[in-house]
């Protein structure tokens, strides 16, 4: 698998030191990518997420619009390639803090292109990611997935992680009942019941 050594600026990967797989490598958003990153965002994605088409737009332009808005999206995201379709986004990763929790709380968000589902993709590349973070010194991370996403809940379930039924908010202000899995630091599976804004 050719490795890309270009080096950019960005908060936890860079392509001088890619996270590699048996299949895939996470590298961070260069222009090249920007069209099939962009492309994830369907309506499948604007559906179970909440979004809405103008705030995809909005992240169409801040890709666009200069080097300081770019920045503020490539810092904390990062796109999964195929080893053999270097130039194709088949998913993306954030891991982004989030101001209102203590504790340096960190949201892990996870999207895979649609015909690209069911392969094994988000189990191979998950404990990867982890390792990397955890070198990265970031310790402290959640994963929010919706109750009816059956293939994530199996994968969280799977890597065992540890899960807290919790409220989580959307970004448009709607809320529902959510799994949110315990991350980092591992710790045993239990369950308990509160609400998490997001």
């Amino acid at each position: 698998m050719k490795l890309r050594r270009k080096r950019y600026s960005h908060a936890w990967v860079d392509s001088a030191d890619p996270i590699v797989t048996e299949r895939l490598e996470v590298v961070p958003i260069t222009p090249e990518l920007d069209a099939s990153y962009l492309a994830l965002f369907d309506d499948d994605f604007l559906t179970t997420h909440h979004w809405t088409a103008a705030m995809v737009d909005a992240l169409d332009m801040s890709l666009r619009a200069g080097r300081s808005l770019r920045h503020a999206i490539t810092k904390s995201t990062a796109v999964l390639v195929l080893g053999d379709e270097p130039l194709v986004a088949i998913g993306f990763i954030s891991i982004a803090r989030n101001p209102k929790r203590r504790q340096n709380e960190h949201l892990i968000g996870l999207q895979i292109s649609r015909e690209h589902r069911g392969k094994g993709y988000t189990t191979e590349a998950l404990p990867a990611i982890l390792h990397h973070i955890e070198r990265a010194d970031i310790s402290n991370v959640v994963l929010a997935t919706s109750e009816n996403n059956l293939a994530m809940i199996r994968v969280c379930e799977k890597l065992g992680f540890c899960h807290q039924a919790e409220r989580y908010k959307h970004p448009d202000g709607t809320e529902e009942m959510a799994r949110v899995y315990r991350v980092l630091p591992r710790q045993p599976s239990h369950s308990s019941t509160s609400r998490i804004d997001w």
